[in-house]
Order: C-alpha cells, then structure tokens, then sequence
C-alpha cells in the first residue's frame, strides 16, 4: 500500500540525515516504530504523510507517488486518506469539543460535513470518555483529554491510513488502553493501516511488525531504515 523507495531527508543547517533505501507497508498492517529520541522517527511519519517532502527518492501510496503532487493536491490527499495524531495536538481553544472534532469538514470544501458525520464525532467523543465535555474549550480540558480529543479528530474522516506519534504518551493505563482499544476496533473494521511511533514497551504486542529505526550502536546523526 505505502512503498518509501531511496528516500533521502536531510534539515538545512543540520547534521541530521536519514536514508530509508525501501520500506513497505501493507494495507491494514499495523506498524510500531521505535527507536530514542532524536533518531528521526517523527521524520519519518512527516514524510509519510506529505507534511515535508524528501530531498531524493519517491513514496508512493498505491499508484500515487505522494512527492509529485503540488502542495493542494498533497493536502487534500492527506485530508481525504490520512488521520494524523501528533503530539503537538493543535486544537483551536476558541471552539469547543465537537467542533474541533469536527474542523477537518469545517476548513476543506472536499469533505461533506452532514448529520450522520456530527452523529459519528459525537459517537466518538463518548467513546473516549468525553461525553459530558462536548461544549468545553480545549484550554479546560486536562493534557490527556486534549489528547483523547486528537483522536477522535483523526477517526472522524474515517482515515484509510492512521499516522500516530506517541498518541498515549500522556494518558494513564486505563485510559491508554481505551484508546488503543478504540484504534484497534477501527483499523480492524476499516481494513486501516496503522503507523505508530511509540516507546511503550507495553504496546508492541498490538502490532504485526515492529521496525527500530535505529541501533543504538550506529549512532552516528546518519540513519538507515530497511522494512
């Protein structure tokens, strides 16, 4: 489904590079990336996802090759197909609950919000424990809350890919369970490719296949990643 082919990323004025000579992700695969911090394991899930492109090499997304689409294309691309939850979680305090669940449909004409798209966030939102915070700013909500938020934002499109960076960093056992629980019915069901970066330990028995993006021993600000 996702095939990285000669990818090669480097930061301006920066040190940091890294080379993914091929890696392949299967429809529904769910996908662990681990590795310390600094390895370039967010970098990776940036170029999946078409926020930053690659120097050299191509990505493509079944017959698309994500690194030839203008910026529009690419954004909408990744609206339509890709559910992101990173851990900066950019949710909007001048709307509340429901509404930044629902902003994905608000910002992009290409997506039809109707009632039974308000019935799903709704749906979502309770399922995460929320229920009785849907008309609450984000800036009253606790760090996992917000979190728990960002999730059900990236569901609600009902995403063919889910892209995650630590999406249970900040949540407690209960809690973390719940909402991986809740990502594992809906990947389940969809058929959905699951991409997650995490350094729970506790977690990696969720995935198909777990890839270290780095061995500790070779550190050396050059990374290679081989699927």
């Amino acid at each position: 489904m996702i095939r990285l082919q000669e990818v090669q990323f480097s930061y301006p004025r920066d040190s940091f590079q890294l080379s993914i000579p091929r890696l392949d992700i299967g429809r529904a695969e769910k996908l662990a990336i681990t590795g310390p911090s600094g390895c370039g394991k967010t970098t990776l899930l940036n170029l999946i996802s078409g926020i930053i492109r690659p120097v050299s090499g191509s990505i493509q997304f079944e017959d698309i090759d994500l690194t030839a689409l203008n910026a529009q294309d690419l954004k909408d691309f990744r609206l339509i197909k890709m559910g992101l939850i990173f851990q900066q979680f950019e949710l909007l305090n001048y709307l509340n609950v429901l509404d930044n669940v629902l902003l994905p449909f608000r910002i992009n004409p290409i997506l039809n919000l109707d009632e039974d798209i308000k019935e799903r966030a709704v749906s979502l939102i309770r399922s995460l424990g929320l229920g009785d915070k849907l008309k609450r700013s984000p800036a009253r909500l606790s760090q996992g809350e917000r979190q728990r938020v960002s999730v059900a934002r990236a569901l609600v499109t009902k995403p063919e890919v889910l892209i995650c960076d630590e999406p249970t960093a900040n949540l407690d056992p209960v809690n973390r369970d719940r909402i991986l629980d809740i990502i594992d019915s809906y990947c389940e069901e969809n058929k959905t490719t699951l991409i997650m970066v995490t350094h729970d330990q506790e977690i990696l028995h969720r995935f198909h296949r777990i890839i270290n993006i780095l061995d500790y021993s070779n550190y050396n600000d050059k990374h290679e990643l081989n699927g």
